[in-house]
């Protein structure tokens, strides 16, 4: 600015404008009379000394002058301001996605036979919600069997084995699961964030080949929730198969299904005011496995990646961010660095102590909590420690193992990009060889739990042990 320029707009009878905001220099007005105590970073104009233009004011608006500024010295961030500065998240990027809840929609096509490549999926996702359709499992078989402790499964199987839905959620997020008493494959829970902030996630299979009866009782269930719960988020996956379907411009184009059954599952969608997600094929050109919602501008992304089965998986990135409770440590003891020798001198000496101490007169109760104190003393002084990690990861999935699974994910993505039928069958290959690795990697570890000395002499175990179908050791 000017010195020119500086004097006239200093002119307390010279009317102007700031042409950024389009504002008046209010000299009188009723801001002169209005006093917000604010802090702000811009200093008042000194009028008593100013070198460039030689302006000296007189004594009186020098002591206002004066007094104004030392009543401004603080300076600070404007309180007020049109444009404020936007806060900071807390935690790092990696945080944020960690809390922020991510939902992989998974039709597993006999998730008995996967389990190793379902470790290895949930080992690079970290996903919050798994939501499984055509489980094949029966009462027969534990969920232990094949999920991980980090997290707890609702499951319906199908009586008779094939089909099945489930739903695997992450152990530090608490919910209720949601009673149904239709007899289809659909499974429901509720996640509650708050005061009247709740999230319901539904698991649901229709076969190919049933009837109006059975889609009517599907969508009847989810109206029904729906009206009775208006406030919370709905989030409806699994796999419909309604091929004919066109969710672009939601229209009917093709024979699959009976008309009716389309229509009545568009009628349900119009009801909720959900929304179809997928807009991309998951088994060959056809949209099968679905995601509906009734807030779509919480999802941030939906994805396709390599499926375990003949259909590709959904990966579902959203804004919701749960409270997810802290799990609880605990010790444990490394006994293969054991000082096994000192343990012993301690159990003799504990020994003599022990029976000149006490006769059979003595109190029950004391002669165990002596037993039990001398004892963890002992395993305190001679065995390691360590608290467990909150993190939970699989000892077998090793990193040849992430290796392959990262390779078979950038084959994938390549034959999505290319649409070539070569790129394709090198990505089938690629899959292949991934299932084999992960298979040889758990049984080897299954080997040295149960034999240790196997590896180095197998020859000499002389058993064979076979696990849901599987050899791990010979």
């Amino acid at each position: 600015m000017t010195t020119q320029v500086y004097e006239a707009l200093n002119d307390p009878n010279v009317s102007w404008h700031c042409v950024k905001c389009g504002l008046p220099q209010f000299s009188s007005s009723l801001f002169d009379h209005t006093h917000l105590e604010t802090s702000n970073t811009f200093e008042t104009l000194d009028l008593s000394t100013d070198n460039t233009t030689g302006y000296s004011g007189s004594d009186a608006e020098q002591d206002t002058i004066s007094s104004s500024s030392s009543s401004t010295a603080s300076f600070g961030p404007p309180q007020h301001t049109s444009s404020p500065t936007k806060r900071r998240k807390k935690g790092s990027k990696q945080e944020q996605q960690l809390r922020s809840m991510k939902v992989l929609n998974v039709n597993f096509q006999s998730i008995r036979n996967k389990k190793e490549e379902l470790a290895v999926l949930i080992e690079s996702t970290k996903p919050s919600i798994i939501i499984g359709t055509e489980t094949w499992l029966t009462s027969s078989i534990f969920t232990s069997e094949i999920f991980p402790p980090s997290y707890s499964v609702v499951r319906k199987d199908r009586v008779g084995g094939h089909g099945g839905v489930l739903l695997a959620v992450r152990s530090d997020l608490t919910y209720n699961t949601l009673q149904i008493q239709d007899e289809g494959e659909h499974v429901y829970i509720k996640l509650s964030f708050g005061k009247d902030v709740s999230l319901i996630v539904g698991a649901l299979y229709r076969p190919p080949n049933s009837d109006m009866q059975y889609m009517d009782k599907i969508c009847s269930t989810i109206e029904e929730l729906s009206v009775q719960n208006r406030k919370a988020v709905l989030w409806i996956g699994g796999d419909f198969n309604l091929p004919d379907i066109n969710w672009e411009d939601l229209s009917v184009g093709g024979h699959s299904n009976p008309a009716s059954i389309n229509n009545r599952f568009l009628d349900m969608i119009q009801n909720c005011n959900l929304q179809q997600m997928v807009t991309f094929p998951t088994r060959g050109d056809n949209v099968l496995d679905l995601f509906l919602t009734n807030r779509p501008t919480l999802i941030n992304k939906c994805s396709l990646l390599p499926g375990l089965g003949d259909h590709d998986i959904v990966g579902v990135d959203s804004d919701v961010t749960a409270k997810r409770s802290k799990p609880v440590k605990r010790k444990i003891y490394l006994w293969k660095k054991a000082n096994l020798l000192g343990m012993k001198q301690d159990c003799r000496q504990f020994q003599q102590e022990f029976v000149h101490k006490y006769t059979e007169q003595s109190s029950v109760h004391e002669m165990w909590n002596c037993f039990k104190i001398s004892l963890l003393n002992m395993m305190d002084s001679h065995v390691p420690a360590k608290m467990t990690s909150t993190r939970f990861s699989q000892p077998w999935v090793t990193r040849s193992v992430k290796r392959s699974s990262r390779r078979k994910k950038r084959a994938f993505n390549h034959a999505l990009a290319t649409d070539r039928q070569e790129d394709f069958n090198r990505y089938r290959e690629i899959k292949k060889s991934t299932q084999a690795a992960c298979k040889q990697a758990y049984s080897e570890y299954i080997n040295n739990i149960i034999s240790p000395d196997s590896k180095a002499n197998p020859s000499d175990s002389g058993v064979s042990l076979t696990v849901r179908g599987t050899t791990v050791l010979e």
